[in-house]
């Protein structure tokens, strides 16, 4: 039986270094590992095979903000050979330019654009027939900034403008673009970065929801995996508890592999429960069931 294989961006650093490394050491998988810099990306191939030399990892370079390079990524891979596409590649604060009045866009290209572009240019790629699973990569300040609680990345619309992404049956990219452009039109006030990159996954967590009842025949997933140790988190709440990239991974392969608790269109938390997304909810609270 061949090995299912699973294509990550952002596959060199991070939550998608140790995805990568997981799904090829212990499950077995062959992995495309896709990452912007060829440098980087060669070396994280080498050092998950120094540990682990029959691990099955492939580097495809990738710039999920550049079609052009999307593209080419996705030529290299097989028709229907995908059992999974793992849109983890992302920017965060310890990435981000935090000077006031500087356009925060480039946040929403690689957060939401780029998975759009992505998942677009991919869908071909899974195999439909083999249960093929996306999961896009979350964050827990999508609810902070939905709840509109959090000032640094409370924003400029409306409570009544952010519910028109929540509504699972009603939510189009139109309405997620038409949100993005409050935010943009405002200049980001009440937030500047810390709201950009809030509304990115935030919409990235909506847009999930619109591409599930486009492709039915696909279970495709948001997950949140929690406040982890990473670049990406440098600089953000100083003192909290933090996760390590590897427990990140659980929650990811759950939806990865599950069938059990794992529904298209959703959002997942840290312990892989399904989750609201205009209310963060605790540890220990039960799984979010939306009213019939």
């Amino acid at each position: 039986m061949s090995p299912l294989q699973v294509f990550v961006t952002g596959g060199n650093s991070g939550i998608g270094y140790a995805l990568v490394t997981v799904l090829a050491s212990v499950h077995g998988c062959k992995v495309y590992l896709g990452a912007r810099s060829p440098s980087k990306g060669e070396e994280a191939v080498r050092a998950i095979k120094a540990n682990f030399p029959s691990a099955d990892i492939e580097f495809v370079q990738i710039d999920v903000t550049v079609e052009a390079s999307v593209l080419t990524a996705a030529s290299k891979i097989a028709e229907g050979s995908l059992h999974g596409l793992v849109n983890n590649a992302g920017v965060g604060l310890g990435t981000s330019n935090l000077d006031p009045g500087v356009d925060q866009s480039y946040l929403l290209e690689t957060n939401l654009y780029g998975p759009k572009l992505v998942t677009s240019a991919f869908l071909s790629k899974l195999s439909v027939g083999g249960d093929a699973r996306v999961v896009n990569i979350g964050s827990g300040s999508a609810a902070t900034y939905m709840e509109g609680l959090a000032f640094h990345n409370k924003g400029s619309a409306t409570q009544e403008q952010k519910a028109t992404i929540c509504d699972q049956t009603t939510v189009t990219w139109r309405t997620i673009s038409s949100l993005v452009e409050v935010e943009r039109s405002a200049k980001w006030a009440n937030g500047g970065a810390r709201l950009a990159y809030a509304l990115s996954k935030a919409c990235l967590a909506s847009y999930t929801c619109v591409l599930a009842k486009e492709h039915p025949s696909l279970t495709i997933t948001c997950v949140y995996p929690g406040f982890i140790d990473t670049a990406m988190t440098t600089g953000m709440l100083p003192g909290r508890a933090r996760k390590t990239p590897e427990e990140a991974t659980v929650p990811i392969r759950k939806c990865l592999f599950e069938r059990e608790g794992v529904t298209s269109g959703h959002f997942y938390g840290p312990d892989g429960l399904r989750s609201p997304l205009n209310k963060e909810r605790k540890a220990g609270e039960p799984e979010y069931a939306e009213k019939k």
